[in-house]
């Protein structure tokens, strides 16, 4: 058995002396972070998956398993395992991984890749991306791997929320992976997941689903829907607290940033309008938290340069023009959480929203910006 706080992981190479080499990657200030269990052949590696269901935090694999035999394809195996043990982190480690043999596989496969290269061994761990990567995500994985969100029906989730509380946040720690690569292999920018399968999802983030439409998918498959979005990004500014205008300084020289009054949930929000920014941001202070709500996170979505925790969701918001017309529609918003220690008030301490340019998109909108007097108008058409 793993040794307490050790990462337990399945290394499948048929020359497992090079694994021994590798495992001075896997030491920080003396302590070995991994047990490292290796298997030999495709045969092996299954019998270990099987004998020690749900022990592995992590599965490394090499492609080319056997030189005289076409049939030990290393990658194919991936791929079968990919799909019955979807949320299991997977790794590719091979010289191979350009060979039309293995390539198909890899490429519908769950699994972060990496080409074997010329390594420095008197480096650290955290000096080798892919070993990083492993520590992170099978580390993750390795504290909820025994936790089963994907498995609670809905009916018992929304008469008892709180007792399944805990479970429903490791949601994302278990599944986020793999959910992650299929929604950059579909190109979808949002998805309802349903026990351990994409339900449905679009490139399009303003069709995200409602909280009623969320229950309808509840009642009708009797699992929590899990509904979340790949995190997109707005462009990064500086602002000078020094100076005071009706809009926001940037980086650049006499460069402002517009504002635009908007009224969220019943509430007048006069803030930071950025044309740059995909879709809108808000502090959660703002919105009221539903069941269907569920925290994630991405290490690649960062802003300003520090990741953050955050969850999607419709809400309810008005514009009201120069001429007192008010039109209200539902927008896909992102819930930032800890706004207040976030970096997105580095910028503007008294930011509460950044709204993005999906305001053009969901309202038939006039927008009259004046560089002058830096002020904006709106006319709803």
């Amino acid at each position: 058995m793993s040794v307490k706080n050790q990462i337990p992981l399945l290394w499948m190479d048929d020359e497992p002396q090079f694994i021994e080499n590798y495992k001075q990657l896997l030491i920080i200030e003396g302590k070995q972070l991994f047990e490292i269990q290796v298997a030999t052949s495709i045969n092996e590696a299954n019998n270990f998956l099987e004998s020690k269901t749900n022990y592995y935090s992590g599965l490394i694999v090499d492609c080319k398993m056997d030189p005289f035999d076409a049939l030990e394809n290393g990658a194919r195996f991936l791929s079968d395992i990919n799909k019955k043990i979807k949320h299991l982190p997977t790794y590719v480690y091979s010289a191979y991984t350009t060979d039309p043999q293995y390539k198909s596989y890899i490429d519908n496969s769950l699994a972060i890749i990496t080409e074997q290269k010329e390594i420095n061994f008197q480096k650290p761990l955290l000096s080798q991306r892919f070993f990083k990567t492993i520590l992170e995500k099978s580390g993750k994985y390795n504290k909820v791997k025994n936790i089963y969100p994907e498995l609670i029906t809905f009916h018992d989730y929304i008469t008892n929320t709180s007792f399944y509380s805990k479970a429903v946040e490791s949601h994302w720690e278990k599944h986020g992976h793999w959910i992650d690569i299929e929604l950059t292999k579909k190109n979808w920018l949002w998805c309802v997941v349903i026990g351990e399968n994409l339900y449905k999802g679009s490139s399009d983030l303003l069709e995200f689903p409602n909280e009623k439409e969320l229950v309808q998918i509840g009642d009708r498959t009797n699992l929590i829907p899990f509904a979340y979005s790949k995190l997109l990004l707005p462009e990064d500014t500086f602002y000078d607290p020094n100076v005071l205008t009706q809009w926001n300084r940037t980086n650049l020289d006499n460069d402002f940033y517009p504002t635009i009054v908007a009224k969220i949930n019943d509430r007048i929000i006069k803030d930071d309008f950025d044309t740059g920014a995909y879709c809108s941001f808000i502090t959660s202070n703002l919105v009221e938290p539903s069941i269907f709500d569920f925290i994630c996170s991405n290490e690649y979505g960062i802003h300003l340069g520090r990741d953050y925790k955050y969850f999607t969701k419709k809400v309810t918001i008005s514009l009201i023009d120069d001429f007192e017309k008010e039109i209200q529609k539902e927008l896909t918003i992102i819930v930032v959480k800890d706004w207040e220690s976030s970096t997105f008030i580095q910028n503007n301490k008294n930011r509460q929203v950044l709204y993005g340019r999906d305001l053009l998109r969901t309202f038939a909108i006039e927008i009259y910006i004046n560089s002058m007097d830096r002020i904006t108008k709106i006319k709803l058409l």
